[in-house]
């Protein structure tokens, strides 16, 4: 019998990666033991004993039936923000008494952004548009966002997840940003809609080189700012340093005091990193298909060849 390999476990994507197929049970394969529900931390074995919580996360079907899930939306919120600070915590981006300080400020702030909505509606900052706060997870889900990659807390600390640096949106507007610039979604929605009325192939490759063009700037930028990111940990950044580096992520450009370093961030985000340690991906099959989809659409739509593994992936 031909053994049946299951992917590597991840609590984040723990739902999606473990709907495994019957057939793979019924021929005696058992799936390894996870990291635990994400709220009890309680050890499951199988995709059988979780469900998902509104935020997407899996837990335990023993925390589904005590109806631990949070009811209001600015509850929920607030309890992804604390995952999230733990999670920093963890990695040692912030200690305990900094997580606890940036809990109270942000959970102000996810009630400041909800001032104008009911218990189980939800704001979406970047549009301004209310929404229904789902209580499964959906695309529509209300999500935490970080607008910059660090912003300055009440105590003028410098942190990613303050109150000045968060924004309630959609989980599908967070997962296309991403750890992007905010102005990157916008870019590429300005181009869709130039798109639909170009009137020809000429006006249509001028879009494209467009985007581009911004897209490499934007991302010179997020090559910079990863080096910020890394500094300001160890506390080698000030105040005036930080703001200056916000006028480089609300702007989408590189700062022109200094063309030679402008140039070698430009040059720097044209760099092919690999990872020494492979993954397997822990989404579904339907799922990779989707991925690979994508990536054709992709290629097809700008007339070039994306970097590939040995397997096809991206």
């Amino acid at each position: 019998m031909e053994k049946h390999v299951w992917p590597e476990p991840s609590l984040w994507s723990l739902y999606p990666a473990y709907l495994q197929s019957s057939t793979a049970i019924d021929e005696g394969a058992l799936p390894p033991k996870l990291k635990g529900c994400g709220r009890c931390r309680k050890t499951v074995l199988s995709d059988n004993e979780t469900a998902q919580d509104a935020s997407g996360i899996p837990i335990c079907l023993d925390c589904q039936t005590a109806n631990v899930e949070p009811y209001t939306v600015s509850e929920r919120l607030k309890h992804a923000a604390s995952q999230i600070l733990k999670r920093e915590q963890r990695e040692g981006v912030i200690d305990e008494k900094l997580a606890a300080a940036l809990q109270t400020e942000v959970e102000h702030e996810i009630d400041r952004q909800l001032v104008d909505c009911s218990l189980d509606e939800s704001m979406d900052m970047y549009t301004g548009q209310k929404h229904p706060g789902l209580k499964i997870f959906s695309p529509d889900s209300p999500s935490i966002d970080a607008i910059n990659p660090c912003g300055v807390a009440e105590d003028d600390t410098i942190a990613v997840h303050c109150a000045a640096n968060i924004a309630i949106t959609r989980a599908c507007t967070n997962g296309a940003k991403h750890t992007g610039l905010a102005g990157g979604v916008h870019e590429v929605g300005e181009y869709i809609r130039a798109r639909e009325g170009a009137s020809g192939d000429e006006e249509l490759a001028e879009l494209i080189k467009t985007l581009i063009s911004r897209s490499n700037e934007q991302q010179a930028v997020r090559v910079k700012q990863q080096h910020f990111r890394m500094s300001r940990t160890a506390g080698k950044k000030s105040k005036s340093q930080l703001q200056a580096s916000m006028q480089e992520w609300r702007s989408g450009k590189l700062g022109t005091h200094d063309t030679g370093a402008a140039q070698k961030w430009r040059q720097r985000c044209h760099r092919t990193f690999r990872g020494k340690k492979a993954r397997r991906c822990g989404r579904d099959e339907e799922t990779q298909r989707d991925i690979l989809n994508i990536l054709e659409e992709i290629e097809e739509e700008f007339e070039t060849q994306l970097l590939r593994g040995k397997d096809g992936a991206p």
